[in-house]
C-alpha cells in the first residue's frame, strides 16, 4: 500500500520531463548542441523543483494518508520515508 501510494505522487513528481528532454536533446544535439545543454539543464531544475514540491506535500500529508486514506496510523512513517525516497529516486 505504502509503495502504490508513494508510486501515485510520483507521477506528479516526474511530470513526463524525461520525454521532453530526450524529444529537444535528440533533435538539436547536433545542429545546435549549446541549445541542447540549455533545455537539459532546464529540465533537470524542473524535475528537481517539482520533485521537491511533491516530496514535500506528500511528507506534510504522510500522517493524514495513513490515518485517514489507509487506515493504520503506523504507515504514517513508512510513507513519511517514501517521500524522502521519492525526491532522490525520481531526480533523473
Amino acid at each position: 500500500m505504502v509503495r502504490s501510494t508513494v508510486q501515485m505522487f510520483s507521477v506528479y513528481a516526474g511530470f513526463r520531463l524525461g520525454n521532453t528532454a530526450t524529444k529537444y536533446v535528440a533533435e538539436y544535439r547536433r545542429c545546435d548542441p549549446v541549445k541542447a545543454a540549455r533545455i537539459l539543464k532546464l529540465t533537470l531544475m524542473i524535475s528537481a523543483v517539482l520533485c521537491g514540491i511533491v516530496s514535500l506535500i506528500l511528507l506534510l500529508s504522510s500522517r493524514f494518508l495513513a490515518v485517514r486514506v489507509l487506515a493504520n496510523e503506523t504507515l504514517a512513517a513508512a510513507i513519511a520515508m517514501g517521500a524522502f525516497m521519492l525526491f532522490f529516486c525520481d531526480l533523473r
